[in-house]
């Protein structure tokens, strides 16, 4: 008897330490979750950004810049928003040189999602082509529960990607 109560003592035990090893567990997986840099914030961007790639990887470099630009500026918003609208003509001849490099596009991947505070999204994504990939890098800022493209930029050197990926 004594034997059987024992046993139960030390079973009870692994048992009780088991239970908290799983809540441990979990909780420490609950407060990593709300790090998670994927948030609602990034689906309307992401959106937005998705469609330029989808038109890009067609080769419709112009359209592609077309669409993405007819995202309304901000109103009175600083001269530099206005700049990289104005400098539509200077990307896509940068996008255009791009592919005539590194050959034809054959897909896009999101690499990361930042946000930065609650109404700024960075997006970093990587466009494969046939000889090389390019990093591109879009920001996107929302004023009045609209969301505009405040911030765009592609790199097609490996060894600074790592720097832009903050790694």
């Amino acid at each position: 008897m004594k034997l059987l109560v024992n046993d139960f003592k030390k079973n009870s035990a692994l048992a009780i330490v088991k239970v908290c090893l799983v809540a441990i567990s979990m909780m420490f997986y609950l407060s990593l979750s709300g790090c998670k840099e994927e948030t609602s914030n990034y689906k309307i961007p992401q959106t937005m950004a998705d469609a330029f790639f989808k038109t890009l990887l067609t080769g419709e470099v112009s359209q592609a810049y077309e669409d993405l630009f007819k995202i309304p500026l901000i109103p009175n918003g600083p001269d530099e928003f206005e700049k990289l609208r104005q400098g539509k003509g200077y990307l896509k001849k940068q996008a255009r040189n791009s592919l005539r490099v590194n050959g034809k596009p054959l897909s896009i991947e999101i690499v990361k999602k930042q946000s930065i505070g609650s109404h700024t999204v960075r997006l970093i994504y990587i466009l494969n082509q046939e000889r090389k990939p390019t990093l591109w890098e879009l920001v996107f800022y929302e004023v009045d529960k609209h969301w505009h493209l405040i911030a765009m930029s592609q790199n097609d050197q490996p060894k600074t990607y790592a720097g832009i990926l903050g790694q």
